[in-house]
């Protein structure tokens, strides 16, 4: 079956290829008639990987650690999720260190 929605169709071979890919037929007319995606891009665009985070998150903010932190430290850092989540924040480690610390204001 062939599904045309403004003067857009798509055909069941591009269903069947799209869904070699991963790509429901949902997604697929989600990406073409809502997102404006051309079918090419649509079709050969695998869905993006959902990873389950668990508990991390809230374990983090129960560190100090906005989950916006948190996510970017494990999306953009790669940083392990539950090291991301307990690791503190960099300046925290700088006082520790004593880094950036006067010694002779002591």
């Amino acid at each position: 079956m062939t599904v045309a929605w403004d003067g857009i169709v798509i055909t069941e071979e591009e269903y069947r290829l799209a869904a070699e890919n991963g790509i429901s037929r949902k997604i697929l007319g989600q990406r073409i008639h809502e997102y404006g995606w051309d079918k090419e891009r649509a079709i050969n665009t695998k869905p993006r990987v959902q990873t389950n985070h668990g508990d991390w998150p809230k374990i983090a903010e129960q560190n100090g650690i906005s989950k916006k932190s948190y996510y970017k430290r494990v999306l953009k850092h790669k940083i392990p999720p539950e090291q991301a989540a307990v690791l503190p924040r960099y300046s925290r480690l700088r006082e520790r260190k004593g880094v950036g610390i006067d010694a002779s204001s002591s």
